[in-house]
Formats: structure tokens, sequence, C-alpha cells
């Protein structure tokens, strides 16, 4: 399973030596300007907007939002990426262009709403964190980069912090005009929201000198003119939708607040569940310094086990990384049990920066599975990105698939395995975004019996990993067996639902899309104990993956895929 460790990557440190009292950072304001092409009132309100932008650069920033409407809707800009567009328009509940909103929850309204003094009065507000945002193209100028310094001078909380990163074309020219209200002319236009337009998540809590870097990519796509391209980026609450810094982006490299800070990103190739008593932890490092790191020395054990020490040697300059296979560690522990990996010494001293330099992930007892498993993947538009295996405690590879040729299809495989061992099952996905998103939609369900997960995912990065036990009888009586299970799957408007409830009452039933909305939700009633049966219609949902989800009278949450044809 790919552990992407986004919040560890972004966790802080106090500074040594910091001073109670930091100096209030000044708020550049962001405006968020949802306009048209096809809108002439947009036309009118634009120019006014763009002049107040040219005057004031140092007070506030804008990024133009092209939506869909009013009709014919054939903007352009839109059309290069309507998703992201409707996003914000969602987030926002915009329902008339144009409309203007200052810093998230500060001002939302039409534009002749705000003034200069607006502005001003937003400006006054100390913010409690500085942004130094970084931006360049590859020497194939085919891909964007975005480096994002935070720097935190005030305390600061909340569980939906985000920091928003969104690539620009500060100005885009059309010798005719693109739509219906004669405008030809488009300023900072939104290109792509890096990495989607939910942002990127930040820690929960941070104290005055605590710092946070995300990098981000785009690979190009419907971009003008390259040498208009930058980035605004803004922090928010989603919360509150309240908007705390914004910046604008230069091509100047970010400043590093340390000489020597090394920072543990990821950590990969550790299974939730072991039942070996060994792991193999791969780690990445970023050097957040300004000095190149040269050696660095890594300690990591299990509980109380001894620790173990490895030494990595090489040359890595600010903000690059490396993965680092660390050595085989085995260990006794009761479950659950927590690995512990983290820095001891970076260039021959202590880390500068304290905080992001250990990681921490708990093991769980494993399941125990039939020798019989069973394996079904629906594909998604790179099938060959795929692949699977499973491995026994000795490293022999007792089953194993993939690349796969065919997309958006359903494979099934049942694989027989031996009895009392203990298994590693490993899918990946070469593209980094497991079964979804930008390559289509899919999804793989890893089981025994009757639909008795032992792992399953769509959006799941480059991999996931599951140990197991297998053992002769598990999950054989129907009655003990049956959790969940939808059938037909695929299926076309009608789907069935069968499920095991320790108790009668009342149970909810719901669907979740990709994207985590609801879009089906039902309370039926358990008339008896054991196994229920009831029947859903989906005609009114669109084709594609769904999450089946049903709380049953106990309070016990069981959940399948469903994929609507």
């Amino acid at each position: 399973m790919r552990l992407n460790y986004l919040f560890l990557a972004l966790v802080m440190a106090i500074p040594f030596g910091l001073e109670a009292q930091s100096p209030k950072a000044q708020r550049l304001v962001l405006l968020e300007e949802f306009t048209s092409s096809t809108c002439g009132p947009c036309a009118a309100a634009n120019p006014t907007i763009i002049s107040r932008l040219q005057q004031n650069p140092d007070k506030f920033t804008a990024i133009f939002y092209h939506v869909g409407w009013p009709s014919p809707g054939n903007d352009p800009m839109y059309l290069h990426n309507p998703q992201e567009s409707n996003a914000r328009v969602s987030y926002y509940s915009v329902n008339s262009v144009p409309h203007s909103v200052l810093d998230g929850n500060f001002y939302s309204g039409h534009p002749n709403g705000w003034t200069m003094t607006t502005i001003n009065n937003r400006l006054a507000v100390p913010s409690p964190c500085e942004i130094d945002l970084q931006h360049y193209l590859n020497s194939a100028q085919d891909t964007i980069f975005l480096n994002m310094l935070i720097k935190f001078t005030d305390p600061m909380s909340g569980s939906q912090l985000v920091a928003h990163n969104v690539v620009i074309e500060k100005h885009i020219h059309f010798n005719t005009a693109p739509g219906t209200n004669g405008e030809k002319d488009f300023y900072n236009v939104m290109k792509k929201m890096l990495p989607g337009s939910g942002g990127t998540s930040l820690p929960s809590s941070m104290e005055a000198g605590d710092y946070v870097i995300v990098q981000t990519s785009w690979k190009l796509a419907n971009v003008y003119d390259k040498n208009e391209l930058a980035a605004i980026g803004f922090i928010q609450n989603n919360a509150t939708k309240e908007v705390f810094q914004t910046a604008n982006s230069s091509t100047n490299p970010i400043t590093p607040l340390y000489a020597n800070d090394a920072q543990i990103l990821e950590l990969r190739n550790v299974a939730p569940e072991n039942c070996s008593g060994v792991v193999s932890p791969v780690i990445t490092i970023r050097n957040n310094g300004s000095n190149s790191v040269t050696q660095l020395k890594v300690k990591y054990r299990v509980d109380d086990n001894p620790e173990q020490e490895y030494t990595w040697a090489g040359n890595l300059s600010l903000l690059k990384k490396v993965k680092i296979p660390l050595p085989d560690y085995s260990f006794t522990s009761q479950y659950p049990a927590q690995l512990k990996i983290y820095i001891s010494a970076i260039n021959g001293v202590q880390d500068e920066y304290r905080k992001n330099d250990t990681i921490k992930f708990t093991l769980a007892q494993p399941k125990v599975a039939t020798p019989t498993v069973n394996l079904w993947i629906k594909t998604d538009n790179k099938p060959q990105d795929i692949t699977w295996e499973i491995v026994d405690a000795d490293g022999t590879v007792a089953a194993s698939g993939g690349p796969y040729t065919q997309s958006t299809t359903m494979i099934k495989e049942t694989i027989n395995l031996q009895e009392g061992r203990c298994y590693k099952f490993a899918i990946h996905d070469a593209s980094g975004d497991g079964l979804c998103c930008a390559n289509g939609l899919g999804f793989f369900t890893f089981f025994y019996g009757n639909n008795q997960v032992i792992a399953e995912g769509t959006n799941f990065g480059s991999e996931v990993l599951a140990q197991f036990n297998t053992q002769s009888g598990v999950g054989v009586d129907e009655t003990q067996a049956l959790q969940f299970r939808v059938y037909p799957n695929p299926c076309n408007q009608q789907v069935m639902v069968s499920f095991n409830s320790a108790e009668a009452g009342k149970a909810l039933f719901r669907l979740t899309n990709v994207s985590g909305q609801n879009v089906l939700k039902s309370v039926i009633i358990v008339e008896n104990a054991g196994i229920n049966h009831f029947e859903f219609d989906l005609k009114d949902l669109t084709s594609g993956w769904y999450l089946a989800e049903i709380v049953l009278p106990d309070g016990q949450t069981l959940r399948s895929p469903i994929i609507r044809k």
C-alpha cells in the first residue's frame, strides 16, 4: 500500500531559540472573479477590476475562473478545464456572473459591491503566515513546477486548512472575440489547480516559526502562451472559507529557513497488517536546507525491539528527493505494534528542524483467509500500468498478473494458496494514481469467501500492500461469511443487496460517487437478524464506479464497490 504521508511530510517544528513574539505578516488580498466571454455584464465590469489590479499589485491579486454560462456557454477558457472551474463555483455557491469573492468570506457578490476601500480594510488585518512561491518550466518546456514555502508567524489551527496552488495565464489576447460579449483580452485566467480543486491538506495545528513546503507540477495543456504562465498560492480554511494569505509566484528559488534540514516525506513498502515479523521500509527524503545533504543517518525500530541504524551517502541539493530502501528489520511484538523511523543526524550534525524528521506507522494483526482467494480488477484507461503479485514469507511468488491490455474491463482471478502460510499481496500502478481520476475510473477488491475483503481501492496512488495468513474453513459457512454483497456487479438499473445483520432494526443504505458525494440514501427496515435481501433502482445514476455502504442496526458499517454500466 502506498503510504503517502502527506500530513507527516508537512508537519512542522519549533526551531530552537525562537522568540515568543514573531512579526506580523503583511497580507495580500485574494480576489476570485467568476466571469465568462458570453456574459455581457462581465465585459463591463472586468476593465475596472483589471485597472485596480494593475495599479495595486502590492495590495491584491486575482484569479479569474471562466464558467460555462450564460448560454451558449462555449467560453474556450472554461472548456479547457470545466471540472475545476465548476468545483470553485460549487464551493462558493456562485449562481450568476460577474461575481467577486474577496479572501473567501470577506466579500461575495457583484463586482460593483467592492472598491479599493474594501481591499484596504481587509489589508489592515495581519496574516498569520507568509508564502514564498516559485514557478519554473522544465527544459522541455512542457511542464510547470511550483515550490511553495509557508512560514507561520502566528499560531494557527483548523481541521480543514488547505494550501491551493493555481496556475494562471496572465494575459490571453484573441484577435477575434471568442465569445458573444466582445472581450478580446483576458487576465489571470485559471488554467489548473494543483494537485486538484481540493488543494493540499495542511496540519491542523501550527506554532509561530513552523513551516510547510508544498511541491506540485502540471504537464501543460491548452496554454496559449507559455511566457504568460505564473501561479498564485493561497491558504484557506474550508470550514469557514476564509483565505489567510496569498502570494504571486516568481521565478526566484524559494529561500530555505535552515542550512541542515531534511524531511521524511513518505513511507512505502510496509503493509498495514504484518504476519511475517519483518518489515522492509522504503522512505523518501527531501532536502529542505541550503546545504547539500551528503550523509544521512536513519534509525528505526518496532516497539521496544532493538534499534537499527542505516547511513545513506550521496549528494542531495535543495528540494531534491531520494528514495532510501532500508535493510530488513525483524521483530517480535504484540499487535498493534508501532514502527518508528527518524533522522538521527544530517551531514554529521543534528537536523535544525526536528519535527518533520520522524514517521510512525501502526502494524495491525493480519487477517486470516481461506487458501482460495479472489482478485477482481476493473481496469481504467491505462491497463498497462497495473501489475500485482502474491508472495509467500520465503519470497516465492505464488501468483501474479498484469500488465493488462484491455481498458475498462473486469478481470476476475481465483488463486489457490497453501494452507497455514503468511502471504503478502501487492498491487502496483505505474502512473501513481491507482485506478482512478485522469485515467478513468476502475477499482480492485481482493477477497475470500463471499466478499470478505482483504484489501481494496480505487485512488490508491502507486501501490497497496496487505499481509494475511491462510487457514482452511475460514469463511465457508454462508451465514457466517456473508457480510455484504451486491449483485449483479456490474449492474444496469436494478441491484440486489444482501447482508448479514446481528439484530433487527433500522439500517441506512447509501451510495457515494468517486468525488465523495452521497448520490443515494435510503433507510431500510431489517425485520430479522441474519441474512437480509433488498433491491434498489439505480436508473437515475450515471455510469461509473460507486461505493455502497450499509450502517447496520448495531452500528457496524459494511462496504462494497458497485459499478453502474
